[in-house]
């Protein structure tokens, strides 16, 4: 019995001692120094436990210990017994301490995992709304850029519109433009033999100076023109056509080529619209000509203006059979008396006259179309003879 005591204190001795030995290892293994940056929390945790779990499994194997302590035995044995239910304690105590501070680790460090991730994610909204505002700004830099590229698109689009109008204004003037001298001579030398005609083969019969008075029926009609004198060259078979012929050019000259502001009537090149542009022009082209710098491009502007009123009216057919019929009435009065041939002579007097007339027309179409003046004027004596159009 003896010897037991001491076996039994020394079997616990070192079973102390290896117990002690024990725990400032597993206690210096629950204090390392951790970086939540750097290693992963689930394996700090696991380390935890299995150091928790290791004291755990000790203390369960003294409490086996105990419990056999705890059987009858000797007095000498109850020392022993004290010593190893403090060291229980003792171990219990620290394993408390452990998990108290085990928890206080688990909760700083899902605290801090909380706020930093919490502060990640306010990072990230940040960063976000950021994005969205340089989204928004971008789109309305751009929504304002494309509404420039627009506006100048359409600036450039009207620009070239314009531009081809333009290049198709000037060839198409250019085209009709190109009227020859020749031909304008050649059109106005072909009136002139038609007026001769009419003057020594239809009109040869000289009224008398009342016929002619009581047949001027305004002060706009052609025989105002005729005095005493010009009754003299008519009573001469010798100059009688030549005034009749003047008295044609007279008539052509009011109706078509410069018709008075005061009896327009509608029935020349354009109606009542051309013979009101041509009263217009008649006062305007003096004051171009004094203008050299703006005589070009009124007369480019006369050009384009013409051409839209002979688009747009032209000649009226009807109107001129009408002129004609009225022109053929007031020169009825030189139509010989003969009834044999009079119906025949005023048929023939009201197709040339129909003839003269819209052939003066053509050229008075001419004269106001194109891009170049032309003035009509009786040569004068002593007069030198007129140049021919400058197309410039």
């Amino acid at each position: 019995m003896a010897d037991n005591p001491s076996t039994y204190q020394q079997s616990h001795s070192q079973h102390s001692a290896t117990v002690m030995a024990e725990n400032p290892s597993t206690h210096q293994q629950s204090h390392p120094q951790h970086s939540f940056g750097t290693k992963n929390l689930s394996e700090i945790l696991k380390k935890k436990n299995k150091t928790m779990n290791r004291q755990r499994r000790k203390i369960q194997k003294l409490e086996k210990e105990l419990e056999k302590c705890s059987k009858p035995r000797p007095v000498q044995q109850d020392a022993n017994v004290i010593l190893l239910r403090a060291e229980v304690e003792r171990l219990n105590r620290e394993l408390r301490l452990k998990e108290e501070k085990s928890t206080s680790q688990q909760e700083y460090v899902v605290s801090y995992l909380e706020k930093s991730i919490s502060n990640y994610l306010q990072h990230l909204e940040d960063q976000l709304s950021q994005m969205e505002e340089g989204y928004q700004g971008a789109m309305q830099n751009l929504q304002a850029d494309i509404s420039t590229l627009q506006n100048t698109n359409k600036k450039l689009t009207s620009q070239l519109m314009e531009k081809k109008a333009s290049i198709a204004k000037a060839k198409s003037l250019a085209k009709a433009g190109k009227v020859s001298d020749d031909a304008i001579l050649s059109l106005w030398k072909k009136m002139k033999y038609s007026i001769h005609n009419i003057a020594s083969t239809i009109l040869t019969e000289c009224p008398s100076w009342e016929e002619i008075k009581t047949n001027i029926a305004h002060s706009d009609c052609v025989l105002s023109i005729l005095t005493p004198r010009y009754h003299v060259f008519l009573k001469d078979e010798d100059t009688r056509s030549s005034i009749v012929e003047l008295l044609i050019w007279e008539m052509l000259q009011r109706q078509i080529f410069k018709p008075f502001s005061e009896t327009l009537t509608g029935v020349c090149w354009g109606g009542l619209e051309g013979q009101c542009f041509s009263v217009i022009l008649e006062g305007m082209a003096d004051t171009a000509l004094k203008k050299d710098a703006d005589a070009k491009s009124f007369f480019q502007w006369k050009a384009e203006g013409a051409r839209m009123i002979d688009d747009m009216f032209g000649v009226d057919n009807q109107k001129l059979k009408q002129m004609a019929d009225e022109q053929a009435a007031t020169f009825y009065l030189f139509v010989p008396k003969r009834k044999v041939h009079q119906k025949t002579a005023m048929e023939r007097l009201f197709k040339n006259l129909c003839t003269v007339i819209e052939d003066a027309l053509s050229l008075h179409k001419i004269f106001m179309t194109s891009k170049a003046h032309f003035t009509l004027d009786w040569p004068l004596p002593g007069r030198c003879r007129l140049t021919r159009y400058d197309s410039e």
